[in-house]
């Protein structure tokens, strides 16, 4: 196997695959559709101007960190022509 196609196997795998990131692209979803922003804003904020209360938003927002880790490291990839 090609190892750049073995790498992005492994990054998709790890940042949108994983458990935390389903599971928090799941909930973000479900707060979009209920229409609950101030939710929204708070799995998306910032972490040190709101401070984690509970673990499951703990594991939530981890996954969050996760997904957007990973779409950082996918617009690295792009802009420097990774293929």
């Amino acid at each position: 196997m090609h190892i750049q196609k073995s790498n992005l196997e492994d990054m998709i795998s790890f940042y949108f695959r994983g458990e935390r990131v389903v599971a928090a692209l799941g909930r973000i979803e479900e707060l979009i559709r209920l229409e609950e922003k101030d939710e929204v804003a708070t799995l998306l904020g910032n972490h040190r101007l709101h401070s984690i209360k509970s673990n499951t938003e703990r594991y939530f927002r981890a996954g969050m960190d996760d997904f957007l880790l990973g779409c950082d490291v996918l617009e690295i990839a792009s802009c420097s022509n990774w293929t």
